[in-house]
């Protein structure tokens, strides 16, 4: 998979200086179906990794913002798009750092594949007593409510998609958990990771486990 997407990458760079926008569209589109597929293989092999009990957590203080900016290179060229709005002092999560940058990747993706273009995912986190909450919300019928049931009937179908399955057993597996909320009558989903803070108070002891 990563071998087609650098092959895919080189040509449309070669093929830069020609007008052909609709060649370069294409060539885009088909990247971004590769990178999708890749990222689709590792969701479904670190969730039957974890299931088995195969993948050793290293619970220690992790930065969000270097957590998040992992997350977002993890996501290639989409990850660009998806807004940060953190503030300026947040405390350290009590996590597996690669476990961590695992779960915002899967949920940055998940989040890029039902928002508009126009209408790109927001990040943000906030500390609540002993715990830190990273939210990721996207609009995915874009701005604005959509009237009627059949939105909320969409949006409630995300809760079991594979990347929420995946963040929401690496989240219980690091002592936290995930949640999600269909918001504006459908028009906008959300999802909230919560996870033990560094904050003194967090109660949680580091280490290895699994």
């Amino acid at each position: 998979m990563h071998t087609a997407e650098e092959a895919l990458q080189r040509l449309r760079r070669r093929r830069a200086g020609e007008p052909v926008p609709e060649e370069a569209r294409l060539l885009d589109a088909a990247r971004a179906a590769v990178h999708r597929a890749a990222q689709l293989v590792t969701d479904l092999d670190d969730l039957s990794r974890l299931h088995a009990g195969a993948l050793d957590l290293y619970l220690r203080p992790v930065d969000l913002n270097e957590a998040l900016g992992a997350a977002l290179d993890d996501l290639g060229p989409g990850g660009h798009s998806i807004v940060l709005r953190l503030p300026e002092q947040l405390p350290d999560v009590i996590a597996d750092a690669a476990l961590l940058t695992r779960a915002l990747t899967a949920l940055g993706a998940d989040a890029l594949r039902h928002s508009p273009p126009d209408w790109p995912p927001v990040f943000t986190a906030e500390a609540r007593g002993d715990r830190l909450v990273i939210q990721v919300k996207d609009g995915t019928h874009g701005p604005g409510p959509e009237p009627g049931k059949a939105a909320a009937r969409a949006s409630s179908t995300r809760g079991d998609s594979l990347a929420l399955r995946l963040s929401r057993d690496l989240a219980e597996a690091m002592n936290g958990a995930l949640e999600t909320t269909i918001e504006d009558g459908g028009a906008a989903f959300s999802v909230a990771l919560t996870l033990p803070s560094a904050a003194p108070g967090g109660g949680v002891m580091f280490g290895h486990a699994g």
